[in-house]
């Protein structure tokens, strides 16, 4: 992590956990001075949910916030990444405004299209921003595994109460993962996927654009394995998919701006081409 994503710590700063509510529940009990957490992602309702139960107040204005919660490798729905300068100014503000970031580093290996941004912990030098993260989405979902690294300060804070908590991910399945970095199969398995997915990507785009031609318009996510259309048709977004789901095709809408989702992970290349002309005869036939 610290060579992937250039985070800046030592291995005190490092906690551990299954999964990362988890970790999210221990770091709510040593941010006793921050109350008021703002969101960039308001779709993260298990995050919210937490904070509330531990007291803070979740607010929609980062002005009114003492913490920031973000996921800058999928700031939204789509997987858009921020860029190096808006991760540079949000650092910045934090610090002007002595406020604390927590950086989700959610979908920050899938990559494909464009360079990976360094993480804001890193840009931030440690000072400032909390970093979590979880091996369960390379690993299996079954292998609950991720970590957070702590500021200094609220390194302080947890040692207090660190012995009151006991280890919630298996020790085992921590062994064999530190065995499994140690010798490089994580980052083959990085590579390799994404490699994978950016093929099934590529894929999916140009039976898209054979099967609609000019009545639809393709958005590819830059990190995760999504596309997203903006169909021309008169029917709305909400006819679209009930004729997709009835037709036995899953798609989901996206919020607000008249776009459906697709998704290739699950589905073998070889049913594309199948799969979007069923997709096309269900909504203009």
């Amino acid at each position: 992590i610290k060579v992937q994503r250039n985070t800046v710590c030592t291995k005190e700063n490092i906690v551990v956990g299954a999964g990362v509510q988890s970790l999210l529940h221990i770091l709510c009990s040593v941010l006793p001075d921050k109350k008021a957490v703002y969101f960039k992602d308001s779709s993260f309702f298990q995050g919210k949910a937490i904070f509330y139960d531990h007291g803070f107040c979740v607010t929609d204005k980062i002005e009114n916030s003492d913490i920031i919660y973000i996921s800058p490798s999928h700031t939204n729905n789509r997987g858009d990444v921020m860029t190096t300068p808006e991760r540079l100014e949000l650092i910045s503000l934090a610090e002007n405004e002595n406020k604390l970031i927590i950086e989700d580093d959610y979908d920050s290996e899938f990559g494909y299209f464009n360079r990976p941004s360094p993480s804001l912990q890193g840009l931030d030098g440690g000072r400032n921003v909390i970093y979590i993260s979880t091996f369960s989405k390379l690993l299996l979902p079954s292998i609950r595994l991720s970590f957070m690294i702590l500021t200094d300060g609220v390194l302080n804070e947890y040692k207090k109460k660190f012995n009151l908590y006991n280890q919630t991910a298996s020790k085992t399945e921590q062994i064999a993962l530190c065995q499994f970095i140690r010798d490089g199969h994580l980052s083959l398995r990085v590579r390799k996927i994404k490699k994978l997915y950016a093929q099934k990507t590529k894929q999916l785009s140009e039976v898209i654009k054979k099967v609609f031609k000019e009545k639809a318009e393709i958005y590819i996510s830059e990190t995760g394995f999504v596309l997203w259309l903006k169909i021309k048709s008169p029917l709305s977004i909400d006819e679209i998919v009930k004729k997709s789901r009835a037709a036995g095709i899953a798609v989901k809408p996206s919020d607000g701006d008249s776009q459906i989702m697709l998704s290739c992970s699950a589905v073998p290349s070889e049913d594309f081409l199948k799969a979007i002309e069923g997709l096309y005869n269900c909504i203009f036939e």
